[in-house]
């Protein structure tokens, strides 16, 4: 994406982020009376929290500030975003029950008190999204393979976004769970961090000691470019994954692992465009293959040696209804999908959060994956 691209992106945001604010202005102007004026300057001044938070990052002085006030910035993000689509919804069905004439339903639904109601209840909705957000759920799902010869299991983390937000013990639990899965392998598919690497040292000594039998490999997503793609590489590193950058791995000679970047990378840095069918040699003919590719696209895997792609990137749609609009973006379906007799791909929700640290039916996750050999069939 060129400067100029990225300039028009990020001011369509933030256009559209200042549009919500004056849209619930706008809900609460008549009902606040003559303190319309101080509640204007307070949406105001909680619009603008989130660009004060950003440009806080990077001044030392204010790092004991800059937690709470990254909490405060993002979730008053989401929000503002709730509301403002329920909102939006109830002055819809407002205006269908006045055009089918259902006059009180649309009093109803046009009182000075209602925006109040749907405050009180996107409150509910925020509590239980950050609740949610803070939960470890473990997907398991199994699949089978005629090119393994021995069972084994793989776990998945994506898009943890590691940031300010984070609290070390979320990551020491992540640590707890997985190591008490006995996972042969442990693959990070992108995002591992956020946008700035400045308050997160600590991490990676905890991730440091997620243990696997073969080994913990790691690709870059779009956010380790916005974060520094050298910065981010010595963290992965130092949390002791193997950075797999449009390269392959052969294990045991009997799994190869593909890894390739995020188109986000070719972008920013000066890189050369690798396809995954170039990593692929005739020594993978027998070896069951794993691709690890950050965004949920596989048009290239459909007549290739790939009998495993794991992706990541959108979240699952984080906060409904995103989810609605990523299926819109992307073919393929949230979890586990076959697109050939031995091709699985799946898609993972993603471990953390990024922007509002909530999720709303996108629970978080951490996958695990038991790849079997598939039973061979006695000759009558």
């Amino acid at each position: 994406m060129s400067s100029y691209a990225f300039l028009v992106v990020l001011l369509t945001l933030l256009a559209s982020y200042a549009g919500l604010h004056v849209y619930t202005y706008r809900k609460f102007r008549s009902s606040v009376g003559r303190y319309r004026g101080t509640f204007g300057w307070i949406l105001a001044a909680l619009g603008c929290s989130v660009v004060v938070a950003e440009l806080a990052l990077h001044f030392e002085r204010l790092t004991t500030l800059l937690p709470p006030l990254a909490w405060m910035a993002f979730t008053w993000m989401g929000f503002v975003f709730l509301f403002s689509s329920v909102s939006f919804v109830v002055d819809a069905l407002g205006v269908v029950a006045r055009l089918t004439g259902q006059i009180a339903i649309h009093q109803a639904l046009a009182s000075r008190q209602r925006s109040y109601g749907v405050a009180l209840g996107v409150l509910l909705l925020v509590f239980f999204g950050i609740r949610s957000a803070h939960e470890v759920n473990l997907k398991t799902v199994v699949i089978q393979s005629s090119r393994l010869h021995n069972p084994i299991r793989m776990v998945q983390i994506s898009d943890l976004h590691l940031g300010v937000m984070t609290r070390s013990e979320d990551i020491r639990r992540l640590v707890t769970v997985v190591n008490a899965l006995n996972p042969d392998l442990i693959f990070s598919t992108g995002d591992l961090v956020d946008m700035q690497l400045d308050h997160i040292g600590e991490f990676a000594e905890i991730l440091h000691q997620l243990h696997a039998a073969k080994g913990k490999f790691a690709i870059l997503g779009n956010h380790e470019v916005f974060a520094g793609v050298d910065a981010s590489t010595r963290f992965i590193e130092n949390a002791g994954f193997q950075l797999i950058r449009n390269a392959a791995v052969m294990i045991d000679n009997e799994i190869a692992v593909l890894g390739v970047d995020d188109p986000a990378v070719e972008r920013r840095v000066t890189t050369s465009s690798v396809k995954e069918t170039d990593l692929i040699t005739p020594r993978f003919a027998n070896a069951f293959t794993i691709l690890l590719r950050h965004q949920p696209v596989a048009d290239e895997t459909k007549d290739t040696h790939i009998d495993l792609q794991l992706s990541g990137h959108t979240h699952g749609g984080q906060i409904f209804p995103f989810g609605l609009l990523t299926r819109l973006i992307y073919s393929l379906p949230f979890g586990l999908s076959q697109r050939g007799p031995n091709q699985w791909i799946y898609v993972s929700r993603g471990t953390g959060t990024w922007g509002p640290p909530m999720r709303i039916l996108a629970p978080p996750e951490i996958t695990l994956i038991e790849a079997r050999p598939t039973p061979v069939t006695p000759k009558s």
